[in-house]
């Protein structure tokens, strides 16, 4: 398990990491083997598997006057819920019966390990994506490359006996994902609340009242930090003479 930095830093950059411009976060399958950023690290056996609760997906494919976003995650035993904090806390493992709590999304990635200018080596990667199959497509016309089985954890991730053809042949859009609605309140990365995840019910009209409250408290807290912002710039200023 190493941690990462989310959106691979290309191999031929030399400015500071957060500055290249370019956006990593998505690697398409399609374009991987002749891409002059993520092919190196292709044929260096450089393969990776993303573990995460799920991502968030906004419908693309249907014309709404206001988008409506998902949570998208792995396929659920009937008694877990992923969306619930206490069912990750109080999930057991076993060696007769495995894992009991709520199980966690496996998705290809390929990495690249770059030096900053102060010497320190930065893991960075990217998350294959692919085009949707009908399962999907109605939320979105893309779908990341998701690994539905230890084998195929297992195979991607033995660069030494399976080569990077084989590798990318074996992946395809899977049937297995589960989502349900959530809250617009993903859309602010400020907020970091559990209730991102909570499921809503779209026949209701609106949101819930704590999604309002939210987003409200969100949204005054940007006000402020911009208010204050520019008081701070105002006293900078120097007076005209």
């Amino acid at each position: 398990m190493v941690p990462m930095l989310w959106g691979m830093i290309p191999p031929w950059y030399s400015g500071h990491y957060t500055s290249h411009g370019l956006s990593t976060n998505n690697c398409r399958l399609e374009n991987i083997t002749t891409s002059k950023l993520y092919s190196p690290s292709l044929e260096q056996g450089k393969r990776c598997v993303v573990l995460c609760e799920g991502f968030y997906e906004w419908q693309t494919t249907k014309k709404t006057p206001k988008k409506q976003p998902y949570f998208v995650y792995a396929s659920q035993k009937p008694v877990a819920k992923v969306e619930m904090v206490q069912d990750w806390k109080c999930g057991e493992f076993s060696m007769e019966t495995g894992w009991s709590g709520p199980s966690l999304l496996f998705m290809a990635g390929i990495f690249n390990k770059w030096r900053h200018e102060d010497g320190d080596w930065i893991y960075s990667y990217s998350i294959l994506t692919m085009e949707s199959n009908s399962h999907f497509s109605w939320l979105h016309h893309r779908i990341p490359a998701v690994l539905s089985s230890g084998t195929q954890v297992a195979e991607w991730l033995n660069y030494s006996k399976v080569s990077s053809g084989q590798a990318l042949n074996m992946l395809t859009p899977v049937t297995s994902l589960q989502w349900h609605p959530v809250g617009h309140g993903v859309g602010n990365s400020r907020n970091k609340s559990p209730d991102c995840n909570a499921r809503i019910d779209l026949s209701k009209t609106g949101e819930s009242k704590a999604s309002q409250m939210m987003l409200s408290w969100l949204g005054k807290g940007k006000r402020q930090s911009t208010s204050d912002e520019q008081e701070q710039g105002a006293a900078k200023k120097p007076k005209p003479n």
